[in-house]
């Protein structure tokens, strides 16, 4: 099945559904979009700590003291 013919079924799934089914439809479906966003900004940061991109503690307080 192509991706626009599962997007045409699952419109159709909360078109004709009732609301309880919806709102776990919409839970499950944000949880999914941010474990992926979880994923990729760890997968960022390893790319970081490989490629040495990285600091110290004392560098990191000296940043933060700059914010105030």
């Amino acid at each position: 099945m192509s991706t626009i013919e599962l997007k045409k079924e699952l419109h159709q799934i909360i078109d004709n559904s009732d609301a309880n089914f919806v709102k776990n439809f919409y839970k499950i479906a944000k949880e999914y979009i941010q474990k992926s966003e979880n994923s990729k900004m760890i997968e960022e940061s390893e790319k970081d700590i490989k490629e040495g991109n990285i600091h110290s503690l004392s560098d990191v307080k000296a940043m933060v003291k700059n914010w105030k």
